[in-house]
């Protein structure tokens, strides 16, 4: 969960000058400085702390970790006691995980900033909406939090391969079966020797458990309860299973294990060893080996290295035909708030107004260009003439996040069975009993032993 964020010293002090208008040491004068504590995970990781020193002299900013907690599987309990002993005046949240948020809120540990806003005339116009409005609905129609990023994906696809095979272009809204669909008419063997090879679709340690259940969630299917059992012998997810597993059976879906284990078993005339060792190392989109692939903006810092005269376009994550304005893949970055029994609510929010604002948002486009992460105010996202809207356009899709535990054997019962499926040694409906019986014995057996640890 470590916040990286990297830009050259040179750019960084330039930018620094830039935002503090070229400020002298002795400007502030020998006023006694007010300290102002910051909750983070790490204090020498805070992305911000050299803008924040700087632009602040008058403050003495101290960092409060809780780095201790992170390996902690009660940290969300931990992390709410620890801010009560340390009272920090600004609270900086974990990454992409809105339950510490909840936490905060349900304590009662954030002070409102609508006021503040409204008295700062701060500009909220330019944030990521979706976001904004989740953060809102989490605190009853209240802003109690601010994030400077987020984090999403879009599907990528490379035009002029799409071009050469006569296919027509993605768009946006479509669901997980049509691009499979798009997918299927790329030729796995490319018709000539393996350098020329392309496949329909690859993406990076995704492996075909991992494909279906991200499907399933993506049409907002369950595949477990809290019983707890697994549910997925059903129609709508066998459904699913045929269509993910047909794509990887015909090579739509480049997968090196799978090919690996069906050239063991075959005599095949076309060598697949470069395309295989290749896709270990890398995604295979981003080698021009693969017509489409669902990533963040990561993907194109690996084009521009690998393939930078690539032709390449966006459009929306593949969604759920039935909620096309929806997707679940829209999370919001590291969310700041007030701690609300601060008695230096003040700095405070000049910090976290500050960090949420224009001039670093200008700082932060171009150190994290490229990055997995967008920045909050979205005009500051790099369009570089592509449909770069793909990553923010959708809704996002709140749903409850479920409390079981799934203990790791349970997905080895889901890859062992989908791997004889897709070796044509079990039929799907055997394999889908199977996975409902097996499965939610070891989740009972798991729930039990916890029980037990309990007393």
């Amino acid at each position: 969960m470590t916040f990286k964020w990297t830009v050259s010293l040179s750019v960084f002090m330039v930018a620094l000058m830039l935002i503090s208008g070229c400020k002298e040491k002795g400007e502030v004068g020998q006023q006694e400085q007010k300290s102002v504590t910051i909750l983070y995970q790490d204090e020498y990781s805070f992305p911000y702390r050299k803008l924040v020193e700087f632009k602040f002299p008058e403050l003495h900013i101290e960092f409060i970790s809780y780095s201790h907690l992170m390996e902690s599987p009660k940290m969300r309990e931990e992390l709410l006691k620890f801010v009560d002993e340390k009272k920090p005046d600004l609270i900086v949240l974990p990454q992409f995980d809105l339950q510490y948020f909840e936490d905060m809120l349900a304590q009662g540990y954030l002070m409102n900033l609508s006021t503040y806003i409204v008295k700062n005339s701060f500009d909220m116009q330019k944030l990521m909406p979706s976001v904004v409005d989740l953060l809102k609905q989490k605190g009853d129609g209240q802003l109690y939090g601010l994030t400077t990023s987020f984090r999403s994906k879009a599907l990528f696809y490379n035009v002029d391969l799409f071009n050469q095979y006569g296919i027509e272009h993605p768009h946006d809204q479509m669901s997980y079966k049509e691009v499979l669909e798009l997918a299927a008419r790329f030729p796995g063997d490319g018709g000539g020797d393996q350098g020329e090879r392309v496949f329909g679709y690859h993406q990076l340690w995704m492996t075909p458990t991992r494909f279906v259940l991200a499907v399933g969630e993506a049409e907002r299917l369950n595949w477990y309860d809290e019983t707890p059992s697994v549910t997925i012998n059903t129609g709508a997810w066998k459904n699913i299973f045929q269509y993910v597993l047909r794509g990887y059976q015909t090579g739509a879906i480049f997968d090196a294990v799978l090919l690996e284990k069906q050239l063991e078993e075959t005599s095949n005339k076309y060598d697949y060893s470069q395309a295989i060792e290749e896709s270990k190392q890398r995604n295979l989109f981003a080698t021009g080996r693969a017509a489409m692939t669902v990533s963040s903006p990561g993907l194109i810092g690996q084009i521009m290295k690998f393939k930078p005269e690539m032709n390449w376009d966006v459009v929306t994550v593949p969604v759920d035909p039935a909620n096309p304005e929806l997707t679940d893949v829209i999370e919001p970055g590291p969310i700041m708030g007030i701690y609300a029994n601060s008695a230096n609510k003040e700095e405070a929010w000049k910090l976290l107004a500050f960090m949420n604002g224009d001039e670093v948002a200008k700082i932060q486009a171009k150190s994290e260009r490229y990055s997995d992460k967008l920045p909050m105010r979205t005009s500051y996202i790099d369009p570089n003439s592509k449909q770069m809207d793909a990553f923010y356009k959708l809704q996002i899709d709140e749903r409850p996040v479920s409390t079981a535990e799934i203990p790791g054997e349970v997905y080895n019962i889901l890859d062992r069975e989908i791997q004889q499926v897709l070796l044509g040694r079990k039929p799907l409906d055997e394999a889908l009993q199977t996975i409902q019986e097996q499965a939610s014995m070891e989740l009972i057996r798991a729930k039990n032993m916890k029980e037990v640890e309990g007393k």
